[in-house]
């Protein structure tokens, strides 16, 4: 993340904030979030955020959603990054996981 260190404090809390963060919330945005902004904010917005979004329609038994939010919980950056080729691609997948966790947490599987 040297984009984030490359940062000053106060641009930092401006990305923050941009992407929804309010102090004492419950949800704080993502570091693919600010990723996202940072770029837009810079003019290299990828084409990828101006496509439109696939819908993915899913039955799982509830015994398999639990275990995906708890997998989607624990995945780690480090993980991540060693599946993808480079860091935007990780930012990308970093957002698609961050998606299907919220959409697990709507459906009532959020672990803590």
């Amino acid at each position: 993340m040297n984009w984030w260190n490359s940062l000053s404090e106060l641009e930092r809390r401006q990305v923050l904030v941009a992407t929804g963060w309010k102090s004492g919330a419950t949800w704080t945005p993502s570091a693919a979030d600010a990723w996202a902004y940072h770029k837009k904010s810079i003019g290299q917005e990828d084409a990828i955020m101006s496509e439109p979004p696939v819908h993915v329609d899913l039955d799982l038994p509830s015994s398999a959603a639990r275990a995906l939010a708890q997998f989607v919980k624990r995945v780690t950056w480090k993980e991540m990054r060693e599946c993808a080729v480079d860091d935007a691609e990780t930012y990308e997948i970093r957002a698609a996981v961050d998606t299907l966790q919220k959409a697990l947490a709507e459906a009532g599987y959020a672990p803590r």
